[in-house]
């Protein structure tokens, strides 16, 4: 990497944080908690009764350098349990759970526990008498669902995972409070959040490189939250896939053709012997994806794959036909919104037909994505194969899903809206599309302004159908915060 594309994105250092007295006692509260997927707690926020930022701010997520004491966490719990008992004595209603904000699936778990959904479900199912509470058996099977999005064959179980609420204290903590502690270790010098939000940063910086793509930066100047949740040992993946053990990896060198051609875009896509499988026609002839500079044409309906040069072309890095597999070359911003959790933006402006970024995560079959707990669903992206001239689709074996739960790149932290400003399309350039796993690339759906939220509607066919009848939400969708003029509403889960 250049030092000069380092240069373009260095930020200024945070702010050293002063402490009058390492020695002193250090009294605190806990006053939130964050679980993982497992229903685990996996840290808990921590409010400093006499020691504060310069800015007033006295909430932290001590890392594992920083244990709280245990006489602390054991007050916590004991405090969470007596307020869920009181909760549950209140009234009959009170045993509704209410639609968390998230569907993620570590952050709902800290939203259900908030409520005492184990405890409520455990009554209800005690009282057959009564109906069953639909909201509380309803609640683990709204990451299930599939939405759609763009023109496409692709469909996206992930609804917005990183729409999750990380302040704990807005949940967990909104009607009780821990018992005081003191401690000898204050606040860390180098605070968790700057840790390991710095350490994310770097890291993933390094492997973006490797692929020769821009770096990545981790902004957050809403709260203390230490970075964007992720599930343990999580593997950022900037390109490609990492195929699951249980997907034959093919090698395709006998089956994939190249072309000859100098210069691509001189001798048309019809005289390209790679676009031989291509269904991208304009009128009889057939056609590139993209403009002589680039950019994405959008001339590419409902179900058809862009066909990119490949590796036994002879065209050039820079054909005309090769773009969604250059590197990014925009540094992108992971960032937290005031609103919707964690999002993407980019520190340049983008032009419209630009194609941003590629979606990457672990392949695996659909049937393997279908068996998964519905926790863990939240992150999966149908690949709805191949379909040929005849309407046929793939063999039901070459069905996959991509999965970025555990494998991943920026790309899993793009939110939904309504009034998106890009688009996905599917496209192949290392495999054939007779083999139903295309990559699914973005593109700016019009001129994007530097620091603007990336976003790309989750289910645009039913944002078409929902335009005459916006107020109208269907059985199952949750409420939408995208906050655009052209909001339906709803997102359908």
């Amino acid at each position: 990497m250049s030092g000069s594309r380092k240069e373009l994105w260095r930020r200024s250092e945070s702010p050293t944080e002063v402490w009058d007295d390492t020695d002193k006692e250090w009294e605190f509260e806990i006053v939130g908690e964050e679980l993982d997927e497992d229903g685990k707690t996996s840290r808990y926020e921590v409010r400093w009764l006499n020691w504060h930022r310069s800015d007033g701010t006295n909430v932290t997520w001590p890392g594992q350098k920083d244990p709280i004491p245990v006489r602390a966490i054991k007050a916590w719990k004991q405090e969470q349990a007596t307020r869920i008992q009181k909760i549950l004595k209140d009234s009959p209603s009170s045993l509704a759970i209410k639609v968390p904000t998230t569907l993620d699936g570590h952050l709902m778990e800290t939203d259900l526990r908030s409520q005492g959904y184990q405890q409520k479900l455990a009554i209800r199912r005690m009282e057959p008498s009564q109906a069953p509470n639909k909201l509380v058996e309803h609640m683990h099977g709204l990451l299930s669902k599939k939405v759609h999005p763009i023109t496409q064959q692709p469909r996206q179980s992930r609804l917005q995972a990183s729409q999750a609420r990380t302040s704990t204290s807005q949940t967990s903590t909104s009607q009780a409070r821990s018992s005081t502690a003191s401690s000898k270790a204050g606040p860390s010098k180098q605070p968790a959040s700057q840790e390991r939000r710095l350490k994310l940063e770097k890291e993933w910086t390094a492997i973006a490189d490797t692929s020769h793509a821009a770096p990545i930066a981790i902004v957050n100047i809403i709260d203390d939250e230490d970075g964007p949740p992720l599930p343990p040992n999580f593997r950022y993946v900037e390109q490609g896939y990492i195929y699951h053990k249980d997907v034959e990896e093919i090698d395709l060198d006998a089956v994939m053709v190249g072309c000859d051609c100098y210069e691509c875009d001189h001798e048309g896509a019809s005289a390209c012997d790679c676009q031989a499988p291509s269904r991208l026609h304009n009128r009889n002839d057939k056609i590139f994806a993209y403009t002589p500079d680039g950019l994405f044409n959008f001339q590419v309906a409902s179900g058809i794959e862009v066909i990119e040069c490949n590796k036994k072309c002879e065209c050039n890095p820079d054909c005309v036909n090769r773009v969604a597999q250059r590197p990014r070359k925009f540094v992108i911003e992971v960032f937290k919104t005031s609103l919707a959790g964690w999002g993407v933006r980019s520190q340049s402006n983008i032009k419209r037909g630009q194609v941003v970024g590629v979606y990457s995560g672990q392949l695996i079959t659909r049937k393997q994505a279908e068996e998964m707990p519905l926790k863990h669903r939240g992150y999966c992206f149908d690949l709805d194969g191949y379909e040929d001239p005849d309407g046929n689709a793939s063999d039901s074996d070459r069905q996959f899903t991509v999965d970025s739960r555990q494998h991943g790149n920026w790309t899993r932290f793009i939110n939904h809206s309504c009034s998106p400003n890009m688009v996905v399309y599917s496209v192949v350039y290392d495999t054939i599309p007779e083999f139903g796993n295309p990559y699914l690339a973005f593109a700016a759906l019009r001129d994007i302004p530097n620091l603007t939220e990336l976003t790309f509607d989750y289910d645009p066919s039913e944002g078409d159908r929902a335009k005459k009848g916006k107020d109208k939400m269907p059985p199952g969708a949750r409420k939408c915060h995208c906050g655009t003029e052209g909001c339906r509403g709803w997102v359908p889960v």
